[in-house]
């Protein structure tokens, strides 16, 4: 008898470890900064190479509802994107939003790696995001930032956050 109460007991709680539990998220995004690199680099435009920096953003993200990424073509969508880099220029310690340099924006496609079955719908990971400026372009700037978020399916806008300053030379 104390025996059968062992044996299920011991399978209620293998059964109790193997279910996922379920991570209760905001369905609004989160993301988080963790690193910008950037590099000197070239572009080949027409016949004659033009040097590029190079930047690479890397950011952490959160939602609670995994609707991130976009399931349709979004060459066929109005608006395909979801992901905006705003640069900052750094005038006497404070930042000022630079109108010369655009705000960029990018899509992520939704992948089907990314679905998630069942109760748990939380989706989190990390996001690589590549850009470039012109070398020419940005010459006249000594340090720039970038401030940066994303948006879901459901038009969620994420919190905005912040790349640490970037020097120019």
């Amino acid at each position: 008898m104390f025996r059968n109460i062992i044996v299920i007991l011991g399978i209620v709680f293998m059964v109790i470890i193997a279910c996922e539990r379920i991570e209760p998220a905001d369905p609004v995004p989160e993301i988080g900064f963790k690193d910008l690199t950037v590099t000197d680099s070239y572009d080949t435009i027409g016949d004659e190479p033009v040097e590029i920096k190079a930047c690479e953003l890397i950011f952490s993200f959160i939602d609670g509802d995994g609707d991130i990424g976009l399931i349709e073509d979004p060459y066929d969508s109005i608006d395909p994107k979801n992901v905006f880099i705003i640069p900052f220029e750094k005038l006497e310690g404070s930042y000022y939003r630079n109108d010369e340099l655009d705000t960029l924006s990018f899509w992520i496609k939704h992948d089907d790696k990314m679905e998630r079955v069942g109760q748990n719908k939380t989706l989190k990971g990390e996001i690589k995001v590549k850009f470039s400026y012109f070398k020419n372009l940005i010459s006249d700037y000594d340090t720039l930032k970038f401030d940066f978020y994303i948006t879901d399916r459901a038009e969620n806008k994420s919190n905005v956050e912040s790349t640490t300053d970037v020097a120019f030379d």
